[in-house]
């Protein structure tokens, strides 16, 4: 489908795609039996734009993913969006959702700072960063950040949003700890080359990540073969819409990266691909 806030019409797609997409979703995740660790975007709670499905609610009862625990975020919680005035996208509730087959000392929701004014930051996600920490045998901690980073701006909050980030996760390193950063930052990662076609994406909503953010011995761990996300300003057409990578991982000094890769669902059940990362810590 489009969607209206990336310049197409609808707000939420037929009764029955929706069911379909999301039972699809689902199944994919509980046919990967390999990941200890998964990182969601956008899970919805109730929301009119999913038909009020508690699609948290039900990966936390763990129906569909035995032998994770299931952690929320909420970044979007509005009583009534007005927008458009046609067919309002009425009351949302999301967040990001961390899957994980290891029990972490903590779990924190880390609010990113906004410049957003009045009266859109009473309609606008409020983002933010999931944090879970796991105790290591050497004393120090492994740090697990899902992010979700802001779109449709200028690109001036995505830069607050990453100043935030960078002094947080430096500081962290400092203190000794291993540190893995993932999920949609709505922004193409430094040194990010295409290797497919189709990566025609519209100005603004593809910013790089500035090539003097990534701190010393960081690195970005990518897929440049195959494109994690769509432009929704109509419905998908392969050969014919944008396409891109916004989705991928920061990685502190002390972590190896042995395999990054995205698995290229053709966007049928979502306008995000999947992207797989297999890493080490340093002993």
């Amino acid at each position: 489908m489009d969607f209206f806030y990336d310049g197409g019409t609808k707000v939420r797609p037929e009764k029955e795609v929706f069911f379909e997409n999301f039972i699809e979703i689902q199944d994919f995740l509980q046919a990967d039996t390999s990941s200890h660790l998964i990182l969601l975007q956008e899970v919805d709670n109730g929301s009119k734009r999913s038909y009020g499905t508690k699609q948290f609610d039900n990966f936390w009862s763990l129906k569909h993913l035995d032998g994770y625990k299931a952690y929320y975020a909420p970044n979007y919680r509005v009583k009534f969006v007005p927008m458009p005035i046609t067919t309002p996208m009425g009351k949302v509730e999301s967040g990001l959702v961390t899957l994980s087959k290891f029990n972490p000392k903590s779990v924190v929701r880390r609010a990113y700072p906004s410049n957003e004014r009045f009266p859109m930051r009473y309609f606008n996600l409020d983002r933010c960063a999931m944090v879970l920490r796991y105790q290591l045998s050497n004393g120090k901690e492994l740090m697990l950040v899902n992010t979700h980073n802001s779109a449709f701006d200028d690109g001036s909050q995505r830069k607050i949003e990453m100043e935030f980030l960078k002094m947080y996760i430096e500081r962290e390193y400092a203190a000794g700890n291993f540190i893995v950063v993932g999920g949609d930052w709505n922004q193409m990662p430094p040194g990010f080359e295409p290797q497919f076609r189709h990566d025609r994406f519209e100005a603004g909503y593809s910013l790089p990540v500035p090539a003097d953010f990534t701190p010393k011995g960081w690195k970005w761990a990518f897929d440049n073969r195959t494109p994690t996300n769509r432009m929704v300003d109509k419905a998908y057409t392969k050969g014919n819409t944008g396409t891109t990578v916004i989705d991928c991982f920061l990685v502190s000094p002390n972590i190896t990266v042995d395999t990054v890769y995205c698995i290229n669902l053709g966007f049928v059940h979502s306008d995000h691909n999947p992207v797989m990362l297999k890493f080490r810590m340093a002993e």
